[in-house]
C-alpha cells in the first residue's frame, strides 16, 4: 500500500497536468502574447521576435504589442516556417 505522501504526490502530479491541458483549451482561438508564444514553442522571447522579423512568422501588431494567433503559427511551423530563409531579394 503506498504512504500517504506518495499518494499525495500521484495527485499533485496528475492536478498539474490536468492544469496544462486546461491552461492549453484555454488558449485556444485567443490572441496570445510574444511570452505566451515562446512559452509555446518553447523559445525565447527573442526568436520570436526574430522569426517575426526573418522569416514572416504569422503575427499581428496591435499597437506596440504583437499578438498570435495559435492556430495559424501551427501552419506556420506544420509548413516549415522556422527553417526557411529569405533569399537576396526577397521579401
Amino acid at each position: 500500500m503506498p504512504s500517504l505522501s506518495a499518494f499525495g504526490e500521484s495527485i499533485y502530479s496528475k492536478l498539474n497536468v490536468l492544469l496544462g491541458v486546461r491552461a492549453m483549451v484555454e488558449m485556444g482561438d485567443r490572441w496570445l502574447s510574444v511570452e505566451e508564444m515562446s512559452k509555446y514553442l518553447g523559445v525565447s522571447n527573442d526568436t520570436v521576435y526574430r522569426w517575426i522579423d526573418r522569416h514572416s512568422m504569422p503575427a499581428h501588431r496591435m499597437g506596440r504589442l504583437w499578438k498570435f494567433k495559435k492556430d495559424e503559427v501551427d501552419e506556420w511551423v506544420k509548413s516549415g516556417g522556422a527553417r526557411r530563409t529569405k533569399g537576396k531579394g526577397e521579401e
